[in-house]
């Protein structure tokens, strides 16, 4: 009897030193390093926020689906650039008022319509879409600022019909 439980106690102690050692192998450090550094632009205006009035039209101009109006310009416009930075774009982003078609819904009165977003190279922005990147109209930064050209206009999704318009999209900057 004396020799089992002798036996039952080496076993006992030699399987606490294994499992001991078995959590020991499973632990380590992860360590974590990085910068903060200064914005790289600034918007003007500071709150990023642009209003693009687009002009009244005709629902005669709109009176098939994919039928556009002229583009109306607008453009953001970046200062204080840190120095290494190159070129840059505005990302336009998903959010409520994008529709799958990558265009701005109206939550206006005005029926069948929406508005389209197009580069300064004349190409459609597929808004929310990472397409976006990969072929984006950048700016080169110059002595520390950039204007970034875009146009607004609008787009038949049916035959419109009379009524406001009123859309929103949020936007990001990125950095080549």
């Amino acid at each position: 009897m004396k020799k089992l439980a002798i036996s039952t106690l080496s076993a006992v102690a030699v399987l606490a030193a294994l499992n001991t050692n078995a959590l020991a192998a499973d632990t380590g450090i992860v360590n974590f390093t990085g910068d903060i550094i200064s914005p790289t632009c600034a918007v003007v205006p500071a709150d990023g926020t642009y209003n693009v009035p687009l002009p009244a039209v005709s629902v005669a101009l709109l009176s098939s689906a994919g039928d556009t109006t002229d583009n109306i310009g607008f453009t953001i416009s970046l200062t204080e650039c840190n120095t290494a930075t190159n070129n840059v774009y505005a990302f336009f982003e998903a959010g409520p008022n994008v529709n799958a078609d990558g265009k701005l819904t109206n939550n206006g009165s005005a029926g069948n319509v929406a508005v389209e977003l197009v580069d300064a190279n004349g190409n459609v922005i597929n808004v929310g879409s990472e397409e976006q990147a990969a072929n984006p109209a950048t700016v080169a930064v110059s002595d520390g600022s950039a204007s970034l050209s875009y146009s607004a206009r609008y787009i038949a999704t049916g035959a419109a019909t009379a009524g406001s318009i009123d859309t929103s999209v949020t936007y990001s900057i990125a950095y080549l």
